[in-house]
């Protein structure tokens, strides 16, 4: 998928009274992807508010799997309209495959908008990435260290890659069974210049968050989402926008595995600027498939 083509798929086709269709991408194989339902919940809710108001929360919940092959249609409640916050629901139905064609919920999200004020920024320094000095673009690419360590390099995932560049800094052995444990940064950003929308850019950074969040969860267990015998599947997700950035410039995305066990997985995360300053933080949980078997050597 190319740039305008996920821009494409973020352009919601108004329907009036804070109704909304929106595509998906037709030659992904599997579900919608996730990050998809978070950067069109972002940006029909902004759609019914005046402008002034910005996304700063997004809590989320995948209920269903959805076909790329039929349209989603996104309906917003509002819920809240003070005098520095806006409140709203976000619902996406698609018909299913039975012969009624039922219309079926299968994402829902809660997006809170703020009016900026003066602040006093700050960031604890503990989890500001370190400084390397190294142009992101010049690190190895997430998306090629994944490959060599999977069981499964044909996955379709790989055959169709997004068009966010990541790149993996200090990346560890891409030796399969290894586990991958502890914070891992990985640099994330559009190549191509982007329109100047702050909502855009915050919409962009959902859809970003969720590219290889979930991904930790089976790095931790020494497997990779896309082995044979790996599923991850995204159930809720909850992201917090600290301050504007774009989207068009490198953000590191530091990111670790919390917890796993009953069958799920706790994933966090934070993207930095190259300046150091905090623009958003997230945390999701997957349903998490792991194969039997001894535990994975530690990296």
């Amino acid at each position: 998928m190319d740039l305008a083509t996920l821009l494409d798929i973020l352009t919601l086709e108004p329907l009036g009274a804070d109704r909304f269709v929106a595509r998906s991408q037709t030659d992904r194989l599997r579900n919608v992807f996730g990050g998809q339902f978070l950067a069109q919940a972002i940006l029909a809710a902004a759609a019914t508010c005046d402008g002034v108001a910005v996304p700063h929360s997004l809590h989320a919940t995948f209920l269903r799997g959805a076909s790329t092959q039929r349209p989603l249609r996104v309906d917003v409640e509002r819920l809240r309209d003070g005098r520095a916050f806006a409140h709203r629901s976000v619902t996406v139905h698609q018909t299913d495959d039975s012969p009624s064609r039922t219309m079926r919920e299968v994402f829902r999200a809660m997006v809170s908008l703020h009016v900026p004020t003066a602040g006093h920024p700050w960031d604890d320094p503990a989890d500001v990435p370190t400084a390397s000095g190294v142009d992101p673009a010049t690190l190895p690419s997430y998306v090629d260290w994944a490959e060599a360590g999977t069981d499964h390099p044909e996955h379709d995932f790989y055959s169709n890659r997004s068009p966010v560049d990541q790149r993996y800094e200090d990346a560890p052995p891409s030796t399969p069974g290894t586990r991958v444990q502890g914070r891992q940064k990985v640099w994330m950003r559009l190549p191509e210049a982007l329109p100047d929308d702050p909502t855009l850019h915050t919409a962009l950074f959902a859809w970003m968050s969720d590219l290889t969040l979930a991904d930790f969860t089976s790095l931790a267990h020494g497997r990779r989402w896309t082995d044979s015998d790996t599923n991850t599947v995204s159930l809720d997700h909850a992201m917090w926008f600290h301050a504007p950035a774009r989207a068009d410039e490198w953000v590191c995305f530091t990111q670790r595995c919390s917890t796993t066990g009953a069958g799920r997985g706790l994933s966090q995360g934070e993207m930095h600027t190259r300046s150091g300053r905090r623009v958003a933080s997230c945390s999701q949980e997957v349903l998490l498939t792991l194969p039997d078997g001894p535990p994975a050597a530690s990296s």
